[in-house]
């Protein structure tokens, strides 16, 4: 996995071979970041990334100058993103929470917010996501 911008651009993230979840392909990423790129000013934006897993766009937001807040249910995935965030030097609020519980608890607004839920989610959570 692959930071492809910002300050840490060119930066390698090893995910351990116990996180079963898989980060979203470098082409797809690149893809979704030209597209951000042209409609964002990503310093100071406030993004909030659901189902973040590896964290792999959780970095790629925050190395460009965004405030992230990373919501996923597996406490490995969300150690894995505070640790890797420390050495990084990127500040990236990670937090172990059923995404629906924490969008229906908070009272923050975001300008962005990212959904990437895994490949079993079916069609009618996604639309609970949508109607909060």
């Amino acid at each position: 996995m692959k930071i492809i911008s910002g300050r840490r651009g060119g930066q390698y993230i090893k995910v351990p071979k116990t996180i079963k979840v898989r980060p979203t392909t470098g082409k797809s990423k690149e893809g979704i970041f030209n597209i951000i790129n042209n409609n964002f000013d990503f310093k100071n934006l406030k993004v909030l990334d659901l189902f973040s897993g590896t964290g792999n766009i959780s970095f790629e937001f925050e190395s460009r100058g965004a405030n992230v807040t990373s919501i996923d249910n597996n406490i490995n995935t969300v150690k894995f993103l505070k640790k890797e965030s420390k050495d990084l030097k990127l500040d990236i609020n990670a937090v172990k929470s059923d995404v629906f519980s924490y969008i229906k608890k908070t009272n923050q607004s975001f300008d962005v917010i990212f959904a990437d839920p895994p490949y079993n989610f079916s069609n009618s959570e996604y639309l609970n996501i949508i109607n909060i």
